[in-house]
This record gives structure tokens, C-alpha cells and sequence, in this order.
């Protein structure tokens, strides 16, 4: 998918894609087993938090819990945007934040992110990527044929 395009044939509606791309992340359960997904959930820290969707799962007798933000966007994340779901993720005490966007992310946002405990990933809303091609979707000033991938 190109930087700035929603994904082909959709309408728009952002709960629509939050709800898609929280269907998806239920589907990679991998070893927790079964996992609690939940759409538009308040937190509570030091003030209340609407988020996009949370996931929830037990682990070797510990509660974990994952924030997911997800943004249908025509441009790429910006730094300012990790950096509110960063702050929510320290507030709430949460494990784990996940940014899922339509477009991609600015390399100033990746930087942050590999900082915080943060995944990104790139979703149209039928699939879900994790290892973020930083020479196409987040820092087009590395010279071609470079290809770096992260994935916390």
C-alpha cells in the first residue's frame, strides 16, 4: 500500500478499521492462549483514557495487558502521535502498546517507538505487517536498496 492511501475500497469509518485490525490481532494469540479483546475500553492512571482496543491474556500466572492504537490515516504517524500513546501506556501501566496505521510512520516516530515499548505495524485492514520496512514506509532518505526491518 503507498504512503497517503487508505486502503482500497474503504469507507472510511475508523471504528470500522479498529475493529478489523483488532480482529486480526486476535487471531495471532500465540502462546498466551486465550485473549481478551476489547474495543474502545477506558483505563484508568492519573486520568481516563478512551483507547482503541486492548488486549488482555494471562501468562505464567501474571495479567498482562497491550494497548492498541490504530489510525486510518492519509499521511504517515508523526512523532507527537506515539508520544500521547507512550504516555498512555507509562500511565496506565500497561506492558505493551501496539500503533497500527493505514499509511506508515515518520522516522521520528519509529525512533521513539524502538524507545518505548511500542510496536508498529502497518494494516489495510486485511492483514496485519509487524516488521516495518523503514525504506519504504518510515525514512524515504535511506538510500536505496537498504532495507532495515524491526520488530520489538
Amino acid at each position: 500500500m503507498s504512503s497517503g492511501a487508505l486502503p482500497s475500497g474503504w469507507t472510511g469509518n475508523p471504528d470500522s478499521y479498529e475493529l478489523r485490525v483488532l480482529d486480526l490481532l486476535a487471531r495471532e494469540q500465540g502462546p498466551a492462549g486465550k485473549v481478551q479483546v476489547n474495543h474502545q475500553e477506558v483505563l484508568v492512571g492519573d486520568v481516563r483514557y478512551t483507547v482503541d482496543g486492548t488486549l488482555r491474556f494471562e501468562q505464567v500466572g501474571m495479567q498482562f495487558l497491550i494497548i492498541v492504537e490504530c489510525k486510518l490515516l492519509r499521511r504517515r504517524v508523526e512523532r507527537r502521535q506515539v508520544q500521547i500513546l507512550s504516555d498512555t501506556l507509562e500511565d496506565v501501566h500497561a506492558q505493551k502498546a501496539i500503533f497500527v496505521t493505514s499509511t506508515g510512520f515518520q522516522s521520528g516516530a519509529v525512533e521513539l517507538a524502538k524507545k518505548r515499548r511500542i510496536a508498529l505495524a502497518i494494516s489495510d485492514g486485511e492483514a496485519l505487517h509487524f516488521p516495518i520496512n523503514i525504506d519504504i514506509k518510515c525514512a524515504p532518505k535511506i538510500p536505496t536498496g537498504i532495507t532495515i526491518l524491526w520488530r520489538e
